[in-house]
């Protein structure tokens, strides 16, 4: 991932913003003022020069005589809505002279704290002092009322509006039932919290030592996501995220902070952006849904507010008289074939291999990317909707292809049959283990469809592709899923491992494991799995044993990969690759340089820890179209540089928003083979 500061926008003399808000749908962004006006701007970006201008510059008519507080666009229905710090709300509605007021709404007994619309945009909420917590629609009417034993400070909507969480400055969290108005979870956060989750950066050491109470600070963060997710952090540092509600499942983590400034998700809930100071150093800490940390970016001033562009390519910084318009590059799909030892990126359009092969991909970016020993399996998202799975050949040729009607949570590939999850359904694609040289275009053999709540029925949809539909939300969600040549193993959201025979589709057992993972492999032989859960505890499972725990759990774990022909494992321990066996009771440590090796077989490689690169994009940037010539000034310079700068170039090349990818891997592959097994062994781990 790759994040900078592109350019950056004043805001005038003396004046700084107090929120903001962006519209993904108009692409409209509202700035709260201290001195209770509202701007609204729109921001373009010229795409030859590379520079941004406003398209839009408007003030709102002046409402406000206090400092605005909260701003909330209810995109579904063109809305803005605001609050001030005295308590007074005001409804901003599109018209043909822009935004004009449409309702003041001011508390004659209660200050409201806190205001803001729903995710569908069809509901909006009102958090009272004393802890009134009002439900109404976008029509005005009051769905329910609720008094809560806490002293609201925050509030926000999750899991697709399914639920309301509050919380007051200490960290005493209460989740309400959207539709019944009903309490289901309470949660205090310094006191049910385990020990804290310490997070590898190199900016600063905790300044918290120990994972100790947070609740003699207030709580700065608060943010819920449509995935259902609530990531919440004190202003002294302490960080928390509650992953289940229902379970009260939460995790504490240390990332070293001195203070928290703010935080917002983007769009889709695949990624949090955080605020913070690291002693006297302004940062912003990018982070996945389940909290781990992708990227660290130094900032000149520290940022008080934060929002993402509609596609989360683009973040907003507000600090001081000035807004800091940064680009973010999300990690590139890649997968690493070991017995070919042929790298595959993918990208916006198209997927890469360091042979030099390429192919183009419409409709949007590739999601996923796993390779087995000749074969690539591809998924990527269609532009009317729904996705493309697709199977290539080593030189990307197109072997077979599937349209989906939904983007698949999770997906497995192996011995030519791919596992993709949605929701509470496994759809199993067999493409057969007929070579590649003796059938260059596979024909799609069996497209089989299996829900966890149907146990038992097989629905074969491979004459009716089209007959596929959106899968609906299921108790038995499949969380994480592996796959082998004989069984699919697969974890639910209640925590039970459940295995099924490829060939028969009979369930070969199902066992309630202790903790629920986020993350489960399969050794070769299938003989046993390891599972990952959210704290970083790995713990290896007897399959022939009714699934019993093996060996002694390893902690602080960061991923995992297994020999091909053995129980042989590799594990990253925070900045350590160990390797042990399946069992065994002893690890030992191995040089990074060599830690990607077990005995004489190359595994897939995704296990040191993530680094921070570059902040600003390298010199080494080409600008213009993929195209399939090399510029001679790559290939010139590439055989000549360090190995670290080439590390860092190669990720800004493939994260730019413009990269010339064919040129720089054509370039890898004429390169020496030092460089090339160099570039294999460290660099994509970094990339992922």
């Amino acid at each position: 991932m790759n994040v900078y500061v592109h350019q950056k926008i004043s805001l005038g003399k003396e004046r700084e913003a107090s929120c903001i808000a962006w519209n993904h749908e108009n692409n409209t962004i509202a700035l709260g003022y201290q001195n209770g006006s509202i701007k609204l701007i729109r921001i373009e970006e010229n795409e030859e020069e590379g520079d941004i201008h406003l398209s839009l510059n408007e003030n709102l008519p002046a409402q406000h005589t206090t400092s605005v507080s909260h701003l909330s666009w209810n995109e579904k229905h063109d809305k803005l809505l605001s609050l001030d710090q005295r308590g007074q709300m005001v409804i901003w509605s599109d018209s043909q002279t822009g935004y004009t007021q449409e309702m003041i709404n001011e508390s004659d007994r209660k200050r409201i704290r806190q205001s803001k619309w729903s995710l569908s945009g069809d509901l909006v909420v009102l958090a009272m002092e004393g802890g009134s917590l009002v439900l109404g629609s976008t029509d005005g009417r009051r769905l329910w009322g609720r008094e809560l034993a806490i002293d609201i400070s925050h509030v926000c909507f999750v899991d697709e509006d399914r639920a309301l969480v509050a919380a007051d400055a200490a960290g005493a969290m209460v989740c309400v039932d959207s539709a019944l108005g009903e309490t289901f979870a309470e949660i205090e956060l310094a006191e049910s919290t385990p020990p804290a989750i310490k997070a590898e950066m190199s900016i600063s050491t905790n300044n918290n030592p120990g994972g100790e109470s947070q609740a003699s600070s207030a709580l700065a963060v608060f943010e819920g996501s449509r995935k259902g997710a609530v990531f919440s952090g004190f202003r002294d540092g302490g960080f928390f995220v509650v992953s289940d509600l229902r379970a009260s499942e939460v995790r504490r983590f240390d990332f070293g902070l001195s203070e928290l400034l703010a935080g917002a998700w983007s769009a889709s809930g695949e990624f949090f952006a955080l605020s913070a100071r690291v002693e006297s150093a302004a940062q912003v800490l990018i982070l996945s849904s389940r909290g781990d940390l992708l990227r660290a970016v130094a900032l000149s001033r520290p940022s008080t507010h934060i929002a993402f562009s509609g596609g989360g390519e683009r973040l907003l910084l507000a600090g001081g008289p000035s807004l800091s318009y940064a680009r973010v590059s999300p990690p590139a799909p890649v997968t690493f074939s070991a017995r070919g030892g042929v790298l595959f990126v993918g990208g916006k359009g198209g997927i890469w291999s360091s042979e030099g092969s390429t192919v183009s991909v419409s409709g949007g970016r590739v999601l996923f990317l796993r390779a087995d020993a000749e074969r690539v399996l591809a998924v990527w998202r269609r532009a009317e909707g729904g996705s493309q799975a697709a199977v290539f050949s080593r030189k990307l040729a197109q072997l077979a292809g599937v349209r989906l009607p939904f983007e698949p949570s999770h997906v497995a590939f192996r011995g030519g049959r791919a596992a993709l999850a949605k929701n509470g359904a496994l759809l199993l694609w067999d493409l057969g283990n007929r070579g590649v040289e003796s059938a260059p275009r596979l024909a799609r053999k069996r497209l089989l469809l299996i829900r966890l709540a149907e146990p038992g029925r097989v629905i074969d949809f491979s004459l009716e592709e089209d007959a596929l539909r959106e899968e609906p939300e299921s108790d038995e969600e499949i969380r994480c899923l592996a796959l082998g040549t004989s069984s699919v193993v697969l974890v639910t959201a209640k925590g039970v491992l459940r295995r099924i025979d490829v060939q028969t589709f009979v369930e070969m057992g199902a066992y309630p494991l202790r903790k629920r993972p986020v993350s489960v492999l399969l050794t070769s032989d299938e003989s046993h799995a390891a599972t990952l859960d959210v704290h970083g505890e790995l713990s290896f499972l007897d399959l022939k044993n009714n699934a019993v725990e093996v060996g002694t759990p390893i902690r602080d774990v960061g991923s995992i990969v297994f020999s091909e022909d053995s129980l042989d494992f590799a594990v990253s321990v925070k900045s350590e690759i160990l390797e042990g066996a399946v069992g065994g009771s002893a690890l030992r440590s191995r040089e990074r340089s060599d830690s990607l090796l077990l005995g004489l077989d190359a595994v897939h490689i995704h296990l040191l820890d993530r680094t921070a690169l570059v902040d600003e994009p390298p010199q080494l940037l080409a600008s213009g179209r993929p195209s399939s010539s090399a510029p001679s000034s790559v290939a010139r310079r590439l055989p000549t540089l360090a190995f670290a700068r080439l590390e860092a170039a190669v990720e800004a090349m493939l994260t730019a928003n413009s990269p010339d990818l064919p040129a720089l891997l054509a370039a890898l592959a004429r390169a020496p083979q030092a460089v090339q097994r160099h570039f294999a062994r460290q660099f994509l781990v970094e990339l992922r």
